[in-house]
């Protein structure tokens, strides 16, 4: 008896999804902003992620932003050059209390310390509820 082991098909987002979603914006009364060049998302892990011309839409009275487009992870180490000229001198004080809080976490992680309970309770994701009912 041999076994055959069918391949999977791997699964394409199908334009439902899509249309779901551009309904749901349409009810919270985002508009396209033009003329981004890059938006650049700070992760606490010290990672960026970056998107290059991307796609932005905002609601500004539900507090609403959408930012699509291919995006890349990138080390904020790599990304510091290019951010520099971006940055005023108001930022570079939270710069500096940045770059002191990723040697702080590295430190850190050479320990690895076990995490107490409650933080880790307080890192869950809390339940957004249901689109469909914002009208």
């Amino acid at each position: 008896v041999s076994v055959f082991l069918k391949p999977n098909a791997q699964q394409r987002p199908t334009g439902a999804d899509n249309k779901k979603l551009q309904a749901s914006l349409k009810k919270l009364g985002v508009n396209s902003i033009g003329d981004i060049d890059e938006v650049n998302i700070f992760m606490q892990n010290g990672t960026v992620v970056h998107f290059p011309r991307p796609k932005v839409q905002a609601s500004i009275p539900t507090n609403t932003y959408v930012v699509s487009g291919t995006s890349e992870q990138k080390k904020m180490q790599d990304m510091l050059p290019q951010l520099m000229s971006q940055l005023g001198t108001e930022n570079l004080s939270q710069l500096k209390d940045l770059a002191a809080g990723l040697a702080a976490q590295k430190d850190g992680d050479d320990e690895k310390k076990p995490e107490p309970e409650a933080a880790k309770e307080d890192e869950e994701i809390p339940d957004t509820g249901n689109f469909e009912s914002c009208d």
